[in-house]
């Protein structure tokens, strides 16, 4: 009974906390086009795009955290077994962050005065919102490892209560900044950057 009891909360959890990131998502978006306008959100759509990209190339590496954290459930040399895999996949997805952000900020000049149409924004400050691109990207990369560890241990509960709350700060968090401090991209950047 416990069994059937900890799959329904963990599906429930996991329904939960996919509806409400949607929802947040769809309420904020319009609220953060009227601050910062439809250029600067460009560079909020770049940010979408290149964390698609880094998606594609986790290489199943965060799934294989997942199933070899449900296997050491099951199995009582399994905890050393997880850390020493966690361990080497740290190793790995450290390597492929750093060369992720250290090329996003190499090309973020690039980037910003060739690749997008930067308007009437400063270019210094695109450059620098590119850069923080490239690290929000690195570090939410790095921690799709340990969401997936979490996941594989069934602690979906847990991990749906963090994203819940980083989702409210991430949002909320860069609303709050944009209406009661500044409508600059480069104060919308470091509260991504910082909750990724």
């Amino acid at each position: 009974m416990r069994y059937k009891s900890s799959v329904g909360r963990n599906i429930g959890a996991n329904y939960i906390g996919t509806i409400y990131n949607a929802i947040v998502g769809i309420a904020v978006l319009p609220l953060y086009i009227g601050y910062v306008g439809e250029e600067a959100f460009g560079l909020i759509g770049l940010y979408i795009m290149l964390q698609a990209w880094l998606t594609l190339l986790d290489l199943g590496l965060s799934p294989l955290l997942a199933r070899e954290a449900a296997k050491s459930r099951r199995d009582e040399s399994g905890s050393a077994r997880l850390v020493k895999i966690t361990h080497s996949l740290e190793l790995m997805i450290l390597v492929i962050s750093l060369f992720t952000f250290l090329m996003i900020g190499y090309l973020s000049e690039w980037i910003s005065l060739v690749w997008l149409s930067i308007g009437s924004l400063e270019a210094p400050k695109v450059i620098a919102a590119v850069t923080l691109i490239g690290l929000t990207i690195a570090l939410r990369y790095f921690s799709s490892l340990y969401r997936s560890g979490l996941q594989g241990l069934e602690r979906q509960v847990d991990l749906n209560v963090i994203n819940v709350i980083i989702v409210t700060l991430r949002y909320f968090g860069a609303l709050m900044l944009l209406r009661y401090v500044s409508v600059d991209i480069t104060v919308f950047s470091p509260i991504r950057c910082l909750l990724a």
